[in-house]
């Protein structure tokens, strides 16, 4: 079994991926990022980045952005890490602009737009309203420090060795090899788990691979209970259906209807109308669909008509998209609907990105303890670059100082076992995708939409005790099934099998916590629990595999 050997192994090459890329190169250490083939959450960001320059409004401050991020998480954020991220946050932002990404300026000051939950103006807008040339100008800079990647590749287990990080067992997506990888530290820079959902605003590939690698290696979750629905994500045209709509033009003032006419918000939130906090706004929008309001393709009204042309373009995502496929949003209503998101917990960090395991770290997403309860608008990108580049700092400094304990004969030959006992547990019957005898990616992608229908079931925006607990029976069924897969698959298949067994487990952590969680907070709500209680539940929930 060859090894591949580096000083920091980050598996994930999103915002966050490529952010600590590059901190760690420039830190002396030689970099190594592995990367799926169907892409990141960041790239189909909405161009948003919050940030408390003052500029649109100068009352506004990182204070005032703390304020309001803890208050949207319904104060279960860990408090160090949100001051670390508002304050950190315009330098992070200014480091990009020297990097080359451009944004949308007016006489030197930054551009600023409302989104939901914040009190002022602060989401600086990405030059074309996307997330593309900040992707663009993170792959070069990291290329250019050093960085070297590993595409079409999926992890499927971090290992340890002395109770530190010794290396991961990946596996190649198309031929099936496994793949030795040593290192000194490691950062999960997976994403999210948006690929649970049947209907959601992330790549299918982002499925929970990084909360799974990290619990099966024995680091904490937090928060998992609390998955974030983007609440106007378009249904029509069909060509754009599951495109995100940016809340920043209901700042502007677009409004939502229902099919009777009926601004509705103004029984949600009739301070903050249209401008409330996403989960408060998807709620709103999928109970007036649940109640026969909804519009022909199944979501609410938005209202742009009204809003200059200008406007438009520069704060609604996918303008030039909707054009083109015949839907004017100056002249027409665009038809929403909420869809999963973002998961607004993840592995416990601390402010330098590490984790209970000595030598494992973790940002973006993937990571936990920032946002709490509910996440809001625009902070995201922030959290990708500031806890980004801590990352990577901190793990070129633990690969240089403390050394880990991987690159070393005794952590090799650890990891050559831990890829033998993995492939113990298959059994490997032909090479093509499918074959009379093996198993292969046609019966394990219907397990991973049988197990998406799940979890959009029992763990969407409304919850229940009932529900909950018959999504974990089909979970446990599914796994049942993937078990059965292991014995005869084909060898093309691994790496999917691979990811449906990462996608089981972060499915049945969050509904656990879901279950657990008997009251309704932020983007957690629990339809037998509706209100917020806390005096009991003013508290986080952990999981880790060895806790009791």
């Amino acid at each position: 079994m060859h090894i591949l050997k580096t000083d920091v192994l980050i598996v994930g090459a999103g915002g966050a991926g490529l952010r600590a890329a590059i901190e760690a190169a420039r830190g002396g250490a030689a970099v190594l990022v592995v990367q799926k083939a169907s892409g990141n959450a960041t790239q189909m960001a909405g161009g948003l980045q919050a940030v408390a320059f003052g500029h649109a409004d100068p009352r506004d401050n990182p204070e005032q952005h703390y304020a309001d991020t803890m208050a949207a998480g319904c104060w279960l954020n860990n408090p160090k890490l949100v001051k670390v991220l508002v304050e950190e946050a315009p330098r992070r932002l200014l480091e990009l602009e020297e990097m080359g990404v451009e944004f949308y300026k007016q006489d030197g000051k930054f551009q600023q737009l409302l989104a939901g939950g914040h009190t002022y103006r602060r989401n600086c807008i990405y030059k074309g309203s996307n997330t593309r040339q900040l992707m663009q100008v993170l792959k070069v800079k990291a290329a250019e420090a050093g960085a070297e990647f590993l595409k079409n590749t999926v992890v499927a287990r971090i290992v340890l060795y002395g109770g530190h990080v010794a290396g991961a067992l990946a596996v190649d997506a198309l031929s099936g090899e496994l793949r030795l990888l040593s290192c000194r530290s490691l950062i999960l820079a997976t994403g999210g788990g948006g690929g649970l959902y049947a209907r959601r605003t992330t790549p299918p590939g982002i499925m929970g691979d990084g909360y799974a690698l990290a619990y099966a290696a024995g680091a904490e979750l937090i928060d998992m209970e609390f998955v974030q629905f983007m609440p106007t994500v378009l249904v029509y045209p069909p060509r754009l259906n599951g495109k995100p709509v940016n809340e920043t033009i209901r700042g502007e003032g677009a409004y939502l209807l229902n099919s009777t006419g009926e601004r509705f918000m103004a029984r949600w939130d009739p301070r903050k109308m249209e401008v409330a906090t996403r989960d408060v706004v998807a709620r709103a929008i999928f109970s007036e669909i649940q109640a026969g309001r909804g519009t022909p393709h199944g979501g609410a009204y938005l209202d742009a008509r009204h809003i200059p042309e200008a406007v438009l373009q520069k704060s609604l995502t996918h303008y030039h998209s909707l054009l083109k496929y015949g839907c004017n949003p100056a002249q027409n209503l665009l038809e929403v609907a909420p869809a999963a998101h973002f998961f607004c917990g993840g592995v416990r960090i601390d402010a330098d990105g590490a984790t209970s395991i000595p030598g494992l770290f973790a940002a973006g997403e993937v990571a936990g303890g920032v946002h709490g309860a509910n996440r809001l608008g625009g902070n995201a990108l922030s959290e990708t670059q500031v806890f980004g580049a801590r990352a990577g700092s901190a793990a070129a400094r633990w690969a240089r100082e403390s050394g880990g304990e991987g690159n070393n004969k005794a952590g090799d030959e650890t990891l050559r076992e831990a890829g033998r006992q993995f492939l113990n547990d298959y059994t490997f019957r032909g090479s093509c995708f499918l074959d009379r005898e093996g198993k292969g990616i046609t019966q394990l992608q219907s397990l991973k939409n049988r197990l998406r229908r799940t979890v959009e079931a029992s763990a969407g925006i409304l919850r229940s005790e009932e529900g909950l607990r018959q999504g974990l029976a089909e979970i446990e069924a599914c796994r049942g099934a993937l078990a059965d897969l292991r014995s005869g698959i084909s060898r093309r298949a691994l790496a999917n099998a691979v990811e449906l067994d990462h996608m089981l487990t972060t499915a049945e952590i969050l509904l656990r916590a879901a279950l657990q969680r008997r009251e309704s907070r932020g983007a957690h709500f629990r339809q037998d629990y509706p209100e917020l209680d806390d005096d009991r539940w003013r508290k986080n929930i952990v999981f880790a595999a060895n806790l009791k």
